[in-house]
Parts: C-alpha cells; structure tokens; sequence
C-alpha cells in the first residue's frame, strides 16, 4: 500500500499500462486553472475540476502515505522486515526522500490546498521531523527512518523541517487560494534555504524578487492576544501554543490560524 501511494502520486495509477484514459498523478495546475486572481471558494467549476482531475486513489495517497509507510514497518528487526516485506519495500524511505526533495512537493501541497486538507500536510510534516531526528528516534517507524536510509536521513530532516516553516509561514495564502502556492509562497523561498535548490530548477521563473528581499525571513503569525505577553508556551503537538498575559489570562491559540481556542482567567483556576 505505502509503495502503491507514491506510484499513484506520480503517476495517477498502479497500472503499468497507463492508457490515454487513465487518470493523472500530481503535477503543475492540476485542475487547470484558468486564473489565480479567484480564491477557491469562488471558482464555481471548482467541485467538477477536482472530481475529474483529482481521483480519489489520488487523493487518498496525498492524505495517507505516511499511515502506510509506518504499517509497513510493524516488525520488530530490519532482518524480519526485510524477509518479510523483500528489498522493494525497504527503499520506502529513499521513496519518502525523494518525494520530498523535489517539485512533487509543491504539487502534493496544491493538492492538500484543493482538497481542504492543510492540516493534514502539517501533521505529516511534524511526524517526520519527530522520526528523523535522531534524538527522538524511539519508535520503530523512527528507527526504520533511521536505519534503511542513512544516506537521506540528514537532507529528509532538514527538508521536512523547511518545508513544515514553509507552510506554517503561507499556511492562510494556500488555504484560501491553490495557485499561491507557487505564486504567492514560493517566491518568498530564502535562496540560501534547501527548498529553494530543490525548487529552482523547475521554477526559474519564480525568481522575480532581488536577493536581499527574497532572503528575509518573514514573520510567521501576528495574533492579537490583548494584553503584554508575559509568558509563552510551544505545546508539544508543535500545532498549538499557549499565552499568558500580564493580567492573568491564560489562552490556547491554533498556530495554524491563529484561532483562540481556550481561555481562562488566573483566578477562576484557583477558585474551581
């Protein structure tokens, strides 16, 4: 299933024989749109698009290669998985690396942005920080990252690491419109970054802002919280944070979209 979603992805089917009718993997525009001036929700032919251009094997492996790479690695050694799986399945991580590490990255976004499903991205991106940094590495899909793919292990953290600030950073551009993915984030992109050298060579064009600009790093988020911050908490999801402030109110934010979640005053704690 895990090899199966990545073949999907790239080439829309697990059929060989691709005939003329079989349907697309990921690529540039998928729905062809006609203007990116219009957000999603006011394209009218969006749903007939997405139906026709977007196959639900397609959409199903965007939203659930990673839950299938993990399944893949249930065994207890690398001896037993590769007795049980053969060498095809252990190149999965090689698979994830260059996936990643390359323009289908940015397609596989575009598509999460159609399908309403940005958060989802987030979570996977968050989950393969966690498994490729070796100070953390104590799951077994952890150590699957870690042992079949040495070679990519370095480049895989430091790519997902990018890539999820990348998405924090534009996260409301490419929730409301698809096309900002490429128009809109990809050229804030720092030069010096790796997205951008994986990126550039099918993007030339995206080079439209000098130097000095483009290697600015912009601010992530601005939420009002009210009053003077007096102390800040980064929740352990890496999804949420919580505020204190100087006139003792506590308040849960969605990093994402800067949506308060919960909040509540020093003194009504002490009271309950």
């Amino acid at each position: 299933m895990a090899y199966g979603c990545f073949e999907i992805m790239k080439h829309g089917t697990r059929n060989p024989e691709r005939g003329p009718g079989a349907p697309c993997g990921l690529r540039f525009n998928i729905c062809g749109l006609k203007t990116s001036y219009l957000r999603n929700d006011d394209i009218e032919d969006l749903g007939n698009r997405i139906q026709t251009s977007i196959s639900s094997g397609l959409r199903y492996s965007c939203l659930h290669w990673l839950s299938h790479v993990e399944k893949a690695q249930k065994l207890d050694t690398k001896d037993q998985f590769l007795a049980s799986c053969g060498n095809r399945m252990a190149e999965l991580p090689a698979l994830v690396s260059r996936f990643l590490l390359s323009r289908w990255s940015l397609y596989w976004l575009e598509v999460l942005s159609l399908a309403r499903a940005l958060p989802r991205a987030r979570a996977i991106l968050l989950k393969l920080v966690n498994s490729t940094n070796v100070r953390k590495a104590q799951t077994l899909f952890s150590l699957f990252i870690y042992n079949f793919s040495f070679q990519y292990h370095e480049m895989l953290y430091n790519f997902a690491s990018e890539l999820c600030s990348f998405l924090d950073r534009h996260y409301d551009a490419l929730r409301i419109s698809a096309p900002h993915v490429y128009i809109s984030a990809m050229v804030w992109t720092s030069r010096s970054s790796d997205l951008w050298s994986r990126w550039s060579s099918a993007f030339s064009g995206a080079q439209i802002l000098n130097r000095e600009l483009q290697d600015e790093a912009p601010l992530i988020r601005r939420i009002n919280v009210g009053s003077r911050v007096s102390s800040l908490l980064v929740l352990n999801d890496g999804a949420h944070i919580a505020t204190g402030t100087e006139v003792g109110i506590l308040s849960v934010w969605d990093l994402q979209s800067g949506t308060l979640l919960k909040s509540v005053r020093v003194h009504d704690v002490h009271s309950q």
